[in-house]
């Protein structure tokens, strides 16, 4: 049994690929669609941390020292629950990236995703994760990969809270904005196979299985 005054690891450097996830590699247009197991889930949250350097060692909370250099990719996360920080809609739309757009754009990715009857209140200032309902929340997601244009894209469920026919149209939208993107996505609806390449399942204990999948989009 070991205390907390035990050294297990010492000097452990690992180099990841860009884009790359353990075995499975995306490069150009792919898409993929991940099913997994508990274990499997611990996985992706790993693996899909390091697109942002805020999380610290890939979200891990460690009971140690030492450094942690991770690449940083041009890539947007989408969970569940979006984060929308307090302020305005302007603040919650273009979060993490508060980058320079003018009105008629921000009015222009609400609209597309089913929120014009919010493009009038960009500059109102309120708690939007109390004021917003869960689909509401999660279409405006949607509009932020509208208005950043990643090049890789995380959706960890979300659009768990729209129902198919708009997850549908989310979905389509954002493949033909984003030609060119990589989009993975973890779901639960068959109606999401149609916007992906492969499936990817996690098995747990280091196993996983790639398929490809049939398009019918």
């Amino acid at each position: 049994m070991l205390d907390w005054g035990t050294v297990v690891v010492d000097s452990v450097m690992w180099t990841a690929k860009a884009f790359a996830i353990t075995a499975l590699v995306f490069v150009a247009v792919i898409a993929a669609l991940v099913r997994f197991t508990r274990w499997g889930r611990q996985w992706w949250r790993i693996a899909t941390s390091f697109f942002d350097p805020r999380n610290g060692a890939g979200g891990l909370v460690l009971a140690a020292r030492g450094e942690v250099d991770r690449p940083t990719g041009d890539g947007l996360f989408l969970s569940q629950h979006p984060y929308l920080p307090l302020g305005t809609l302007r603040d919650a739309v273009t979060y993490p990236r508060a980058a320079d757009h003018d009105d008629a754009a921000l009015r222009t990715a609400l609209e597309t995703v089913a929120l014009g009857h919010l493009a009038e209140r960009l500059d109102t200032e309120t708690d939007w994760a109390r004021t917003l309902s869960a689909g509401e929340q999660q279409r405006l997601g949607f509009a932020r990969i509208l208005l950043s244009s990643p090049a890789i894209v995380f959706l960890d469920e979300a659009t768990a809270a729209v129902d198919e026919g708009l997850e549908h149209a989310l979905y389509r939208t954002m493949r033909e904005a984003l030609p060119d993107a990589v989009i993975v996505s973890v779901g639960h609806r068959s109606t999401l196979d149609a916007f992906h390449d492969r499936v990817l399942e996690l098995r747990g204990e280091g196993r996983w299985v790639v398929s490809d999948l049939e398009k019918s989009r």
